[in-house]
């Protein structure tokens, strides 16, 4: 028998909670490292197997940088 939800269960299911999570965009395209991340994105929100009662939208992020001396880096350059 399946389990039945509780007050804040059901509202979530019924309109989920957009979360929204910026990454840099090689990230998107390693699965390992995606993974990784999802795993810790997915226990920050509640459980680590399911996302029931969120939207979780991934966005690549390239952000850029300019110095007076008006050199463009991109921003996860800056490390480097």
């Amino acid at each position: 028998m399946a389990k039945k939800l509780d007050a804040d269960q059901q509202l979530r299911a019924a309109q989920p909670e957009e979360v929204t999570v910026h990454v840099p965009l090689e990230l998107l395209w390693d699965f390992d490292s995606l993974t990784t991340v999802k795993k810790d994105i997915l226990g920050r929100l509640g459980c680590l197997a399911c996302t029931s009662g969120f939207d979780i939208r991934w966005k690549g992020v390239r952000e850029f940088v300019i110095n007076p001396a008006l050199e463009v880096r991109q921003l996860n350059e800056l490390g480097r």
